[in-house]
């Protein structure tokens, strides 16, 4: 008996198709909105961020300003310009004789609380003298020995010359990055050509980012917008007038003349900047 074999033959069509899937256009428009929306949310949050540190610059100013009172009013002296701190935490020199800076001893002191006593002349390193300055530094030592700052500073200046501010080290860093506060007495004979003249100014505490070389934190730092927004919040909007002024320069303000500066408008924030200072009324 002869078997027939029977072949049945498929069409391509009837075959079994592969587990196929993609996105809709609804799916991806759905993602592509959850990634906006994720990207929206850090950068909000990160201007929030900023603008928090930006406001935070006079809070933390004034609050320096609450303890060298504060600081005054229980030793009747102002921190570095005090004439008996010595007798309090002892001697940096290791009662070596002091030189000029109140520095060079330091650098090997064995007493990590040791400080040096100020010239007691009622202002910290009047004119920025060669003979006085280390008190500007001396200054935010005594106030963390005394309790009244958080932070432990060094006291002396840093390694290129007597007015070498290190933010961190020898004066307070603010949250704004490599920016710190420095604190001296300021009069006409020691102004620099980025002060405005005509001010009263006394005791100062500057506010700028740190510089290379011998140099105080007079760096500009901040965004024209957000130094002029400080100066309104907290005086009177004007770079040149009041208790928060500006330093003159032309990255910042519309003129070096003090009654009749203003900031510069319609800030380019990657080349508009400002550095500020603060005049404590002591």
């Amino acid at each position: 008996m002869t078997k027939k074999i029977v072949i049945t033959a498929f069409s391509r069509h009837a075959l079994p198709k592969p587990h196929q899937h993609g996105f809709s256009l609804f799916e991806a428009a759905v993602v592509l909105a959850i990634i906006g929306i994720l990207i929206t949310g850090v950068m909000a949050g990160r201007d929030l961020l900023t603008a928090s540190k930006h406001r935070n610059i006079a809070t933390k100013a004034y609050e320096y300003v609450d303890a060298v009172e504060k600081f005054h009013d229980k030793f009747q002296a102002l921190p570095g310009d005090m004439p008996h701190a010595t007798r309090i935490w002892g001697r940096a020199d290791g009662h070596a004789s002091v030189d000029q800076q109140c520095a060079s001893p330091a650098l090997n002191n064995s007493n990590p609380q040791g400080t040096c006593n100020g010239d007691g002349d009622g202002s910290i390193a009047r004119h920025a003298s060669p003979l006085t300055v280390y008190e500007m530094f001396r200054a935010w030592q005594q106030l963390s020995l005394g309790g009244y700052i958080q932070g432990n500073f060094t006291g002396i200046a840093g390694a290129s010359g007597w007015f070498h501010a290190q933010a961190g080290s020898n004066i307070p860093a603010s949250d704004v990055r490599a920016s710190g506060y420095d604190l001296v007495y300021l009069d006409e004979s020691s102004l620099t050509s980025r002060h405005f003249t005509g001010i009263n100014y006394n005791h100062v505490l500057h506010f700028g980012r740190n510089q290379t070389g011998n140099n105080l934190a007079h760096g500009v730092t901040i965004p024209v917008v957000e130094a002029r927004n400080i100066d309104k919040k907290f005086d009177d909007a004007m770079p040149g007038m009041g208790k928060i002024v500006a330093f003159t320069d032309t990255s910042c303000v519309t003129t070096p003349v003090a009654s009749s500066a203003d900031y510069i408008r319609n800030d380019q924030k990657e080349v508009r900047h400002c550095a500020l200072i603060f005049i404590t009324g002591f």
